[in-house]
C-alpha cells in the first residue's frame, strides 16, 4: 500500500466508497466500491459517471505514479463498483 496507493486509499475509506478490498500488494490493488453518490445517474449512463470517476481516480494515483493505471468496473452482481489500480512496473 505504500508509494503509489498510499494517498489513495485513505480517501476512498474516509468518504466510505470502500467497504473492503480483496487484495493490496506494491503493484496491484482490487476493491469493490460502494455507496456511488451518483448511483441513479450512473445506472442510466455508465458511459459518462464512471468514465468520469475512472479518471478521477487515475488522476490521483498518476500524480504519485506516472506509469500507474486505474480500470473501473461499473455495477457488478458483486453490489458496487469494482476497481483495479496498477502501479507501475
Amino acid at each position: 500500500m505504500q508509494g503509489t496507493f498510499a494517498a489513495f486509499l485513505p480517501f476512498i475509506r474516509n468518504v466510505n466508497f470502500l467497504s473492503d478490498y480483496t487484495s493490496c500488494f506494491l503493484a496491484v490493488f482490487h476493491g469493490l466500491l460502494h455507496r456511488c453518490p451518483l448511483l441513479a445517474a450512473a445506472a442510466r449512463r455508465t458511459d459518462v459517471v464512471c468514465a468520469v470517476h475512472e479518471g478521477m481516480v487515475a488522476g490521483i494515483i498518476r500524480s504519485r505514479d506516472d506509469g500507474a493505471d486505474a480500470e473501473l468496473r461499473p455495477l457488478r452482481p458483486e453490489g458496487g463498483c469494482l476497481l483495479h489500480l496498477r502501479a507501475a512496473s
